[in-house]
């Protein structure tokens, strides 16, 4: 897949067991560091996982709440005991216990489409994850090949520096000789300090650009680091215009950049669903459970004698007795025997139907509407873009072949030349200034040929990439 085809970086030149804290790292292990360490990438993850984080919680939202509650009040003078529901001076404690759920219904599918709203904008923090990483990926393949650069041109001016110290040494015992003039051996003097000075400036550049990589790394500054060379003895496999046809057909599409905003814009497709669904009537449901105890709640008891409450007839011996009540006495009942006999259960339903809200939900849905268009644009923009880059990334491959190609004759001319000045100068056939010029074209065409190399195996590479291809060298 094309999302993975930078991270090869990770499996190219790959030796057993990482180890960062090596002088020595190669390309993979750059890379492979700069992922775990690159302060950019860990924001860019960061927010990723925040984009996870939002996901579920949306998901969730979609559950019923359950809420309970427990409550211990003392009450002190006259109150009304809540259990008995009279007037008590009597100090007392109380308890409430409930247990309270509501679920949704139906909101006008509101939850249901913010789920997949964030569910989008998921996807599309993991795109957008997948090209930092791809970014970082090639700015390391690039500072990498930059060091090989410079490391290449510091080994060739140190050659020049020796040819150099030989012909100030030849010009020096001609001069002792008196086979040569004094403007010739100064000359050669000369030659070598500036030969000398340009490895330093290369030396420095070089440090430079190995800055520049550990910043990017977030390595140890005051650690030393050196990059391992890769062998590009073999010939770099030449693309045409088919191959570009097929990353424009193929490969736009799976493109970190494209597929994050095709995300981003089906996120706020749905954000506009569930703004719609705020206009619609809503429908929930909710339910409790709830018990109460009271310390001054009772059972009374009433106690009773038998006296006389008439006669049978005329007869005053035939008394009639009867129960008459003669007192009442109280109980409490216990704190598990209340919960049960006031335990209750209580279910509703609510409908709520928006009618008039100054015009808000109108607006809102409107903004949503317009952002969704918005996105839709920036998929436009990020296709057009992907397009234009992989033209730009041929184009570039194409140039840097030539210019390598045509670098690779003007080094070879100019390398026959200076042999041949070199070999006359020796021999005191060709003057110094001719020696001097054909020296120069030499270098200058050495430099060029470098650059032109480096370039050429960058650009392929960014290509391939393009294609969808792992980058390997």
């Amino acid at each position: 897949m094309l999302k993975k085809s930078i991270l090869s970086f990770i499996c190219i030149i790959a030796f057993g067991i990482k180890v960062y804290a090596q002088d020595s790292m190669n390309l993979a292990q750059c890379i492979e560091y700069a992922l775990a360490h690159n302060t950019q990438l860990l924001k860019s993850q960061n927010d990723f996982q925040q984009a996870q984080n939002s996901y579920q919680q949306y998901r969730a939202n979609v559950l019923p709440t359950l809420n309970g509650s427990a409550t211990n009040n003392f009450d002190f003078g006259r109150t009304i005991d809540p259990a008995t529901n009279q007037f008590s001076n009597a100090s007392s404690r109380t308890n409430y216990f409930s247990l309270n759920g509501d679920w949704v219904i139906y909101g006008g599918l509101q939850k249901l489409n913010q789920v997949r709203q964030y569910e989008w904008s998921k996807d599309a923090s993991s795109y957008t994850l997948q090209k930092t990483k791809d970014d970082i990926s090639l700015t390391i393949a690039n500072d990498y090949l930059q060091i090989l650069l410079l490391t290449e041109k510091e080994k060739q001016l140190e050659n020049l520096v020796k040819n150099s110290d030989e012909q100030q040494k030849k010009t020096a015992i001609l001069y002792d000789n008196g086979a040569t003039t004094l403007s010739k051996k100064y000359g050669a003097d000369a030659q070598l300090a500036t030969d000398q000075y340009n490895v330093v400036d290369m030396q420095n550049q070089l440090e430079k650009q190995y800055l520049a990589l550990k910043q990017y790394m977030n390595y140890d500054l005051g650690k030393s680091l050196k990059v391992e060379t890769i062998n590009f003895n073999r010939q770099l496999q030449v693309y045409g215009v088919g191959d570009l046809d097929k990353a424009i057909k193929e490969q736009v599409d799976k493109l970190p950049a494209v597929q994050a905003a095709r995300s981003q814009k089906e996120s706020a497709l749905y954000a506009w669903h569930a703004m719609k669904g705020t206009a619609a009537p809503k429908l929930s449901v909710d339910a409790s459970l709830h018990t109460i105890y009271s310390s001054q709640y009772q059972t009374y008891t009433p106690s009773f004698s038998y006296l006389p409450i008439g006669i049978v007839g005329t007869n005053a011996s035939d008394v009639v007795y009867g129960p008459v009540e003669t007192g009442i006495s109280g109980k409490n009942i216990s704190f598990g025997d209340q919960l049960g006999q006031n335990f209750g259960q209580t279910i509703g339903f609510t409908l709520n139907v928006p009618i008039f809200n100054g015009l808000q939900t109108k607006y809102n849905i409107q903004g949503a509407y317009i952002t969704y268009q918005s996105d839709d644009l920036k998929l436009t923009d990020a296709e057009v873009k992907a397009r234009n880059d992989i033209y730009q990334a041929y184009d570039g491959m194409k140039e840097a072949a030539k210019k390598f190609d045509a670098g690779d004759i003007k080094l070879k001319s100019a390398e026959a030349l200076f042999k041949e000045s070199d070999n006359s100068f020796n021999a005191g056939g060709t003057s110094y200034f001719d020696y001097h010029a054909a020296r120069t074209s030499f270098i200058n065409a050495q430099s060029d040929w470098l650059q032109a190399k480096y370039e050429y195996i960058f650009q392929t590479k960014v290509f391939e990439y393009y294609l969808g291809k792992p980058v390997a060298f």
